[in-house]
């Protein structure tokens, strides 16, 4: 009967690390904040722009996360993903910052496009997408 109990308990410890790594793994930080685990975030608001067509090479990949914490007024637009010790993460272009937000516990939720025009004749203008994320009943319970 002991190889019973040993068994037992090889199949707990395996359901908890499954659980706990499932877990680690769905928590989204932004600025060095779990956004998972505030309840009154139920939506978050990512913004992102593809500059590879305008040629501007430093803003590729540009984006910045809103879950409730920005103030138009301020001028801070550079809310980053990061991990738990507020380490930015990085990203090579919009998708893989989509990419990265579903595996969190995010569903997406809407998309918007915005093409914003330039007075520069040499410039085609910007386009902004804009992702409306909802958080997954699993993410809530995490």
């Amino acid at each position: 009967m002991s190889w019973l109990k040993k068994i037992a308990s090889l199949l707990a410890l395996i359901f908890i690390l499954c659980i706990s790594s499932h877990h680690a793994a769905a928590q989204l930080f932004v600025n060095g904040r779990n956004v998972n685990t505030i309840d009154s975030v139920q939506v978050i608001e990512l913004i992102t722009i593809d500059n590879i067509l305008y040629g501007i090479p430093e803003k590729r990949g540009w984006y910045s996360v809103n879950f409730g914490q920005i103030k138009y007024d301020d001028n801070r637009w550079e809310q980053k993903i990061t991990d738990a010790v507020n380490n930015v993460v990085k990203f090579t272009n919009p998708v893989s910052v989509v990419n990265y937000i579903l595996s969190k516990d995010w569903d997406i939720l809407s998309v918007t496009t915005y093409h914003v025009t330039s007075t520069d004749q040499d410039d085609n203008g910007t386009i902004f997408y804009k992702y409306i994320f909802n958080k997954k009943p699993t993410a809530k319970a995490n």
